[in-house]
């Protein structure tokens, strides 16, 4: 399961209403995951907007880190 910040993202096989047939990530000509857009519409406004909120805090939070010193392991 990949999480965005408290939100996890579910992998496309427990999306509402995926089968066997449609477990697997359906790419349209674009390359675009339909899976993943209907799990965001599956989702209500404000858990949307939560999810949007805990990837700016996830990414400002990235920015601020302190770089690692040359040399680390981690």
């Amino acid at each position: 399961m990949l999480s965005l910040g408290t939100m996890a993202v579910p992998p496309s096989s427990s999306l509402p209403g995926a089968t066997p047939e449609t477990a697997k990530p359906v790419y349209d000509e674009n390359g675009v995951d339909s899976s993943l857009v209907r799990y965001s519409l599956s989702l209500t406004p404000t858990q949307r907007l939560k999810a949007v909120e805990n990837f700016m805090n996830a990414m400002a939070s990235v920015r601020t880190a302190s770089p690692l010193p040359a040399g680390s392991t981690k």
